[in-house]
């Protein structure tokens, strides 16, 4: 039995968990009040402070570092890589602090582990990261010679619902080619051809379907209209397109469980939650004509995919083109969990970073 500790860190949270193999056996959301992440001046500085919470965690379940055969930390901002289990090494740690590929406090969970490992003698890894790049090249371009497509998606996610489903046909995710669709804040749907994401719409870059939050693909006229409208304020603008955008500035939430209350008796919020499917829906069936057609499975997850009501609309619209499957939410932890097992187990390699 193999002891694994995994990590992952969100804006105000800090969630952890001890697994015996696949088995949880310790589990944790640490919340971090706003007052006191606002003594940070920035997301690295707020390592001590986590990592002090976390250990605090650990000697209260009465787990030490020593006893862990290995710890597993969410993928952070990096360089592009193909997706796959990395070692947390020297060369990782100084593009964190370079900060050159941008800053995430999942890169803190990277630094918090990657002392770990150097004090108590651990191997130290990530899964999945949200940069993984298996683009296809042509899903490179993107129409304009100065901007290259980027793939950033809920890859941790998407990769762990292929394998899963992978598992249930009696099937390795090698031999498959499937729609994956991850539905929470930010909604991104992937193409995945034998084990490879060769293409995807990047939430984080505003591709694809409005979500709760995310505006999504605007025009290009629009855009420049709302940079107008926000007095060319580059940040107020990025602030509204996501965080403020999708649902939330339509109706000024983005609780979708409020928005679908909400749409039992009114009309404007019905159309609302419909149009986002119905979004979702094009992104599907343009991704279909990535495979020519040739799809085994259509895959819906994500916190949005607990809505059945939703689910159906969408497998309305997307039912001929594959079978549907739902698996709803995201279980990070147990995503995490299951890649380090798979690594420790050797049915995976490291990759090189």
């Amino acid at each position: 039995m193999k002891t694994i500790l995994v990590t992952n860190l969100g804006s105000t949270s800090t969630k952890a968990a001890v697994y015996h193999d696949l088995e949880c056996a310790f589990e944790t959301t640490l919340r971090h009040p706003a007052s006191d992440l606002s003594q940070f001046k920035s997301i690295l500085d707020q390592k001590e402070y986590r990592k002090q919470a976390l250990e605090s965690w650990l000697e209260s379940i009465q787990v030490s570092i020593s006893s862990l055969d290995i710890i597993c930390v969410r993928g952070g901002v990096l360089k592009p890589c193909v997706s796959g289990i990395y070692r947390v090494d020297e060369t990782i740690i100084q593009d964190i602090l370079s900060g050159q590929y941008g800053m995430h406090v999942t890169n803190v969970g990277n630094l918090i582990g990657y002392e770990w490992g150097q004090t108590h003698h651990k191997e130290v890894v990530f899964v999945d990261a949200p940069i993984s790049d298996e683009l296809h090249p042509l899903a490179r371009y993107s129409g304009h010679a100065l901007i290259e497509r980027r793939s950033v998606y809920h890859a941790l996610n998407q990769k762990q619902q292929a394998r899963l489903y992978a598992q249930s046909v009696g099937k390795s995710y090698e031999e498959l080619n499937l729609i994956v669709c991850h539905m929470g804040g930010g909604i991104s749907v992937g193409v995945h051809h034998h084990g490879k994401v060769i293409d995807v719409t990047n939430a984080l870059d505003g591709e694809g379907a409005m979500s709760p939050e995310r505006a999504g693909s605007l025009s290009s006229m629009g855009v420049l209209s709302l940079l107008k409208h926000y007095n060319h304020d580059e940040s107020l603008l990025k602030k509204n397109l996501i965080g403020l955008g999708g649902l939330m500035s339509y109706v000024n939430t983005s609780d979708l469980r409020e928005v679908m209350t909400q749409a039992q008796t009114s009309s404007s919020h019905r159309l609302l939650v419909e149009a986002m499917m119905y979004q979702v829906a094009k992104d599907i069936g343009a991704m279909a004509t990535v495979l020519e057609g040739k799809i085994d499975q259509i895959i819906l997850t994500g916190g949005i995919a607990y809505n059945q009501e939703l689910m159906e609309m969408l497998k309305k619209r997307i039912g001929f083109i594959a079978p549907v499957t739902v698996y709803p939410g995201e279980d990070e932890l147990y995503a995490l969990a299951c890649g380090a097992l798979r690594y420790l187990n050797q049915e995976e390699q490291l990759q090189t970073y």
